[in-house]
C-alpha cells in the first residue's frame, strides 16, 4: 500500500505533526481499498499458488532422494520434535512441510520415529553433557566471551569428540537409537530425563500397580515375620522376574545369569534356614518404648541428616552423574519404612484380632513415617533408574538398603544373631548380592566372544545375530 501512495512517508525523525496529519487524512479513506487490493487480486495469489507448488516439488525430490536400489531397503530415523520437552518452543507440534515431508518419506522408504529427547544435549561418542562452546569476542574495546549455541563442546576432557555441531551430534545419537531399535536393545540410561516424564506413561502405570499387589505382600510378610528374614529374600523377585523375561518376554537367560540365579536361591536358603525367632508385641505402645530408646534415635537422625543433606547439598550436576547419591537416599528412607512397615503391619494384625491400635497416636505416626519414605524412595529410585544402568542400579541399591535394613533392625529390635548363625545370614547375604550382581551384569552380554575361549560353538540352524541382520539395511 505504501508503494502505491504512501511512498516517501517522513520517518518519525523528520516528520512534523503537520505532515504526519496530511498522511493520515490521505491513508484513512484509501485505508479499504488497499486491504482488497492486498487479499484479493491476483498477483498475491499466483505467488501464493507458486510457493505451494515449488515447495512440493522440492519435497518430493528431496524424499526421491532416499528412495534405495532394488534389493536393498533405506531405513530412516526422524526425531519426534521432543515431545517429552512439555515447555518447548514447537510444544511437539512440528510446522506443516515437515509433516508433508514425512508423508512422501513413507512412499520410498520405511521411517522410524526415535524419540530424540536429549539427543542433542549428549555427546555422541561418551554421552557426557554438551556445553555451549564459547569463545573471546572484543566489543567496543572490551572481551566478552560469547555462546556458540549451534556449537557444543563435549565436558569431558578425555573424549574424542573436543567440538561438535549441535545438529551433527543430534543426528548421531538419533542413528544410535534406531540401531538399538532394531536389535531390541534398551534406550541407554544416559538419555533418561531424570524427571518425571515417566508419569506420563501408562505402562508405568501398570507396572506400578502391579508392584503395589506385590508390596502388599510383603507388606503381610512383615507383619508376621522378622525384618532380618523379609529383606534379603526380596532378591527372589530379580530371581522370577529373570525367569519370567526369558519365556515371556524372549530375553535370552545365558549361563551367567543361570548361574546368579542359582546362587541367589543359594544364599536365600542359607538366610532363611539361620533366621532369628520373631518377637512377640502385645500393643503399639511396646514398639514405641523401643523406638525413643537411645540407640534407635541416634540411628533415627542419623539417617534423616544423611538424607537431607544428599538432596539439598549435593550439586545437581554431581547427584546425577553418581550413582551412589539416589540410592544412598533409597537405602537411608528405605531402612525408616521398613521399621515402620513392620511397626504398621502389627498394628493391622493386632486390630484385625480384636485389640484395636487405632486409637494410639503411634500408630498414625508410622502410617505417616511409611507414606513420606516411600514417595521419597520411589522418586529416588526412579530417577537412578532413568540416568544410570539397570545392571549398576540394582546391585547397589539391593547392598545399600538390605545392609541399613539389617542394621536397623537390629538397633530397633535387637534382632542380631550370633556365632554360626550371624555367618551364615552374611555368607547369605554375600551369596545373593554375587548373583544379583552376576545376573544383571551378563543381561546382555554378547557370549559369541568367548565362545573359543569357553570351547563353545554355534550350533547348527541358530539363528544370525539382528545386528547381522541389519547389515544390508542401508541407513
Amino acid at each position: 500500500m505504501a508503494n502505491r501512495g504512501g511512498g516517501g512517508c517522513p520517518t518519525h525523525k523528520t516528520a512534523s505533526t503537520e505532515v504526519l496529519l496530511s498522511r493520515a487524512v490521505w491513508i484513512v479513506p484509501n485505508l479499504r481499498r488497499g486491504l482488497v487490493w492486498h487479499m484479493h487480486e491476483k498477483p498475491f495469489r499466483k505467488v501464493r499458488h507458486q510457493a505451494y507448488v515449488g515447495r512440493e516439488r522440492a519435497i518430493t525430490q528431496l524424499a526421491e532422494q532416499f528412495r534405495a536400489p532394488p534389493g536393498m531397503t533405506t531405513i530412516v530415523g526422524v526425531g519426534n520434535w521432543s515431545a517429552q520437552d512439555r515447555g518447548g518452543t514447537m510444544r511437539g507440534t512440528p510446522p506443516g512441510p515437515w509433516i508433508r515431508f514425512l508423508r512422501r518419506l513413507r512412499r520410498v522408504c520405511r521411517v522410524v520415529v526415535v524419540d530424540e529427547h536429549r539427543t542433542s544435549k549428549l555427546c555422541c561418542a561418551c554421552h557426557t553433557t554438551l556445553h555451549a562452546h564459547q569463545y573471546m569476542r572484543v566489543h567496543n574495546g572490551e572481551e566478552k566471551l560469547v555462546n556458540v549455541w549451534d556449537t557444543k563442546r563435549c565436558a569431558n576432557r578425555a573424549c574424542k569428540v573436543n567440538v561438535v555441531n549441535r545438529e551433527v551430534n543430534g543426528a548421531v545419537n538419533i542413528l544410535m537409537l534406531l540401531k538399538r531399535f532394531f536389535v531390541n536393545a534398551l534406550r541407554p540410561a544416559t538419555l533418561g530425563s531424570g524427571g518425571y516424564s515417566y508419569l506420563y506413561e501408562p505402562l508405568w502405570w501398570a507396572g506400578f500397580l502391579s508392584m503395589v499387589v506385590g508390596e502388599l505382600a510383603n507388606f503381610a510378610a512383615y507383619a508376621f515375620a522378622p525384618a532380618i528374614l523379609v529383606t534379603p529374600l526380596g532378591a527372589l523377585s530379580i530371581l522370577v522376574s529373570a525367569v519370567l523375561a526369558h519365556f515371556l518376554l524372549n530375553e535370552r537367560l545365558n549361563g551367567f545369569g543361570v548361574m546368579g540365579c542359582i546362587l541367589c536361591v543359594t544364599g536365600s536358603l542359607a538366610i532363611i534356614l539361620h533366621a532369628p525367632e520373631e518377637q512377640v508385641f502385645e500393643s503399639i505402645p511396646q514398639v514405641w518404648a523401643l523406638v525413643v530408646q537411645p540407640g534407635f534415635l541416634l540411628y533415627a537422625a542419623s539417617a534423616v541428616a544423611a538424607t537431607l543433606l544428599l538432596i539439598f547439598r549435593v550439586p545437581p550436576d554431581v547427584a546425577a552423574s553418581n550413582p551412589l547419591v539416589p540410592i544412598a537416599i533409597c537405602s537411608a528412607v528405605g531402612s525408616l519404612s521398613v521399621m515402620a512397615c513392620k511397626a504398621l503391619g502389627l498394628a493391622v494384625r493386632l486390630t484385625l484380632a480384636g485389640s484395636s491400635q487405632l486409637g494410639h497416636p503411634a500408630t498414625w505416626a508410622f502410617a505417616a513415617t511409611v507414606v513420606v519414605a516411600v514417595l521419597t524412595q520411589m522418586a529416588y529410585l526412579n530417577r537412578a533408574l532413568d540416568l544410570h544402568s539397570t545392571a549398576l542400579v540394582t546391585p547397589l541399591y539391593y547392598a545399600g538398603f538390605t545392609s541399613l535394613t539389617l542394621l536397623a533392625s537390629a538397633v530397633l529390635f535387637g534382632q542380631a544373631a550370633g556365632g554360626v548363625a550371624a555367618a551364615s545370614q552374611a555368607s547369605g547375604f554375600l551369596t545373593i548380592l554375587c548373583g544379583t550382581t552376576l545376573l544383571h551384569a551378563t543381561r546382555d552380554a554378547d557370549l559369541a566372544a568367548l565362545a573359543p575361549l569357553l570351547g563353545l560353538a554355534r550350533r547348527a540352524g541358530e539363528d544370525q545375530p539382528a545386528v547381522e541382520l541389519a547389515k544390508d539395511a542401508r541407513v
